[in-house]
C-alpha cells in the first residue's frame, strides 16, 4: 500500500529528484493523522482519514502494540476491539481499498 501511494505521489512530479525529496515527506504529512487523532473520534471519521494509506497502518500498528501488551493478538481477536472504534479487521478492508484505488489513480 505505501509503494502505491509513493507511485502515486510520484507521478505529480515532473522531474524525478524534486520527487524524490518531497515524497517521503508528503507521505510523512499523510501519517500524522494516524497518530493524531484521539480515540473518542467517531467512526466516520477514522473511515474517511482511512483513504490516506498510512493512517490505517499507523492504527493498526497501535492495535497490535495493544493487544501484544495485554493478551496477545490472534484471527479471532482481530475483528474485535473493546477501546477503539476501529478493528485490524478494518484495517486490513482499508489496505486492500487503499491499494485499489491508487492503483487505478495511478493509470
Amino acid at each position: 500500500c505505501s509503494s502505491d501511494l509513493a507511485a502515486l505521489l510520484s507521478t505529480l512530479f515532473s522531474k524525478s529528484k524534486i520527487a524524490a525529496l518531497c515524497v517521503p515527506l508528503l507521505y510523512f504529512v499523510f501519517a500524522i493523522p494516524g497518530f493524531a487523532i484521539p480515540t473518542t473520534t467517531g467512526p466516520a471519521a477514522f473511515y474517511l482519514l482511512s483513504l490516506l494509506c498510512p493512517v490505517p497502518f499507523s492504527i493498526a500498528l497501535k492495535l497490535v502494540f495493544s493487544y501484544e501488551i495485554n493478551n496477545g493478538l490472534g484471527w479471532n481477536s482481530a475483528g474485535s476491539s473493546t477501546d477503539e472504534p476501529y478493528n485490524l479487521a478494518v484495517c486490513l478492508v482499508f489496505f486492500i481499498i487503499d491499494f485499489f484505488l491508487y492503483i487505478g489513480l495511478m493509470l
